[in-house]
């Protein structure tokens, strides 16, 4: 019983483990063929989400009192 025979079983029996040996063999070949195909197409990175709350560029105003 060689690999693929394994495979077969697992198909048949086992198919959780079947997909989990499926999507291990398959992630070489979509990480070194999607990303150059993607930038062949031009694909370009979109901008990143800001991490912060800007602050304004003006001088603060002082607070007197409760300022509710």
């Amino acid at each position: 019983m060689g690999v693929l025979g394994y495979l077969k079983y697992n198909l048949h029996n086992h198919p959780a483990i079947f997909m989990a040996y499926a999507f291990g063999l398959s992630s070489p070949v979509l990480l070194f063929g999607v990303y150059p195909y993607r930038r062949e197409q031009g694909y370009k990175k979109p901008v990143d989400a800001p991490r912060t709350y800007p602050i304004p560029l003006r001088a603060r105003e002082a607070i007197s009192g409760y300022d509710d």
